[in-house]
């Protein structure tokens, strides 16, 4: 298996207790440099998944760059999105207590550096993909006119902190400033996505 080609050391995470639910999951990353481990899953509210990380590199002697307090969304095969060209993985992070904004965390995995995006709650329904190196597009998979349209972002616009800086980082993350009007974002969802003939 590969997380025992690894050699996980439970006795050094945090909040590590054996998986009562379906197990824990351990996969690598960036060829084999870099594993992720997500541990503790539990069921948060119905049907949402949550769990804790930690984040290894030197296969041959493991050790943890990454294992913060935070808890993560698990969604099964969206759980995260590897990033070859930058070299970054992109989590949905549960760091708030707020169901109603739920960002997305990417993990510069070169400089070992995080860096917020914000979202609402619409992030469930987001896909992640690689445009270019440094250059990450966000997309919805639903058409309901109740997700956030979709966004780019460039690694040079983003507020980059250290691996311990998790907290401070979750400070300064804003939501962007929007005026437009509740009726008018409706209408515009409705004129863009119009519902399918019966």
């Amino acid at each position: 298996m590969i997380m025992e080609s690894w050699d996980v050391n439970y006795s050094l995470l945090k909040d590590y207790q054996l998986p009562t639910w379906d197990g824990d999951q351990f996969h690598e990353i960036g060829k084999g440099k870099y594993g992720i481990f997500f541990y503790g899953i539990t069921e948060m509210r119905m049907c949402s998944y949550g769990s804790k990380i930690a984040l290894y590199h030197n296969k041959q002697h493991p050790e943890i760059l990454f294992n913060p307090d935070s808890w993560f969304s698990f969604q099964f095969e969206r759980t995260f999105y590897y990033m070859p060209l930058s070299k970054c993985l992109v989590l949905r992070s549960l760091v708030y207590g707020n169901a109603d904004i739920i960002p997305y965390l990417i993990v510069d995995l070169d400089n070992w550096k995080i860096a917020y995006v914000y979202w609402d709650y619409t992030s469930i329904n987001i896909e992640a993909t690689e445009v270019s190196k440094g250059k990450i597009l966000f997309k919805s998979i639903t058409s309901s006119f109740f997700d956030n349209a979709s966004k780019q972002i460039s690694f040079d616009n983003l507020d980059w902190f250290s691996f311990n800086e998790l907290e401070k980082a979750s400070i300064r993350l804003e939501k962007p400033k929007d005026n437009m009007p509740f009726w008018k974002k409706v209408w515009s969802s409705i004129i863009n996505n119009p519902p399918s003939k019966l």
